[in-house]
């Protein structure tokens, strides 16, 4: 549901989306594109080392409970993979929240970064 919005501004405990999600967002088949990157599998790794694997839906959202995984931030590595793709993301430190959506916006403009996409097809 509302692919693309940052779901955690909803789903932080502070607002009325339940249940609490501790990381989030859309994966898009390709940059600037709009069509869904479905059965993707987001990585991510903490700063004290725990990793999580999660599966895009069918709008291209991703999302785990607080209660199943509480990351340790700032995050130290993010990537999408579909079989024969993979992006590598956040070359930098994740802080802040998991919400994807709050700094990654459309084909990025000053301040945001571009939306989450699969690359290229090997």
């Amino acid at each position: 549901h509302r692919p693309g919005q940052p779901c955690t501004v909803c789903h932080s405990g502070s607002g009325p989306g339940s249940p609490v999600w501790s990381i989030a967002g859309t994966v898009y088949d390709a940059p600037g594109s709009s069509t869904p990157a479905v059965g993707a599998t987001v990585r991510i790794l903490d700063s004290a080392g725990k990793s999580i694997e999660l599966t895009t839906n069918g709008v291209g959202n991703f999302y785990v409970e607080q209660a199943q995984f509480a990351p340790v931030f700032p995050l130290t590595g993010v990537s999408v993979e579909a079989p024969g793709r993979e992006q590598k993301f956040m070359s930098s430190l994740v802080n802040g929240t998991g919400g994807c959506a709050e700094c990654h916006v459309g084909s990025g403009s000053v301040g945001k970064m571009p939306a989450v996409y699969l690359g290229a097809r090997k």
